[in-house]
């Protein structure tokens, strides 16, 4: 590794099987799609490190390529030194969106879901855990009107 290249914990292998399996689980429940919010699962996907869950962020995993990391701008850069992704794969939301009662992060990655075509479908969500506030669902569910969130 040089000294500008991400630090993965794991080979690029482990986290291809990781992604695998993940998928193979998604297949088994008909998800198109799979957002993830808790920590320990976003680094397990992608090696994602950081202290940054206080404010909304995630890991999607769609039907196929890599899946992106999701959070603020301020901590793209971590998401660039811990995890495999490439710059296409970082997807950093303005500030502005930060503890505002006009607009919430995840108005902004209803946008980039709908970008990459997973707009529509079934998509799975971590309900039952801290990091996935009923704001945050009732954000992806009204701007997402075709999809089934499970």
């Amino acid at each position: 590794m040089d000294a500008t290249g991400p630090t993965l914990h794991f080979s690029r292998d482990e986290y291809a099987d990781r992604l695998a399996a993940t998928r193979a689980a998604m297949d088994a429940q008909g998800l198109d799609a799979l957002v993830s919010v808790d920590p320990s699962n976003m680094a397990w996907l992608t090696g994602y490190d950081g202290w940054s869950f206080y404010v909304p962020q995630c890991v999607v995993v769609g039907p196929d390529g890599d899946p992106f990391w999701f959070g603020r701008g301020m901590d793209a850069p971590g998401a660039v030194r811990t995890t495999y992704l490439s710059a296409a794969d970082i997807v950093p939301y303005p500030d502005h969106y930060v503890m505002s009662d006009e607009r919430h992060p995840v108005d902004y990655l209803a946008g980039v879901l709908a970008e990459r075509g997973w707009a529509h479908g079934r998509i799975g969500v971590e309900m039952d855990n801290y990091y996935y506030s009923a704001r945050a669902h009732a954000s992806l569910d009204a701007h997402l009107p075709g999809a089934e969130l499970v």
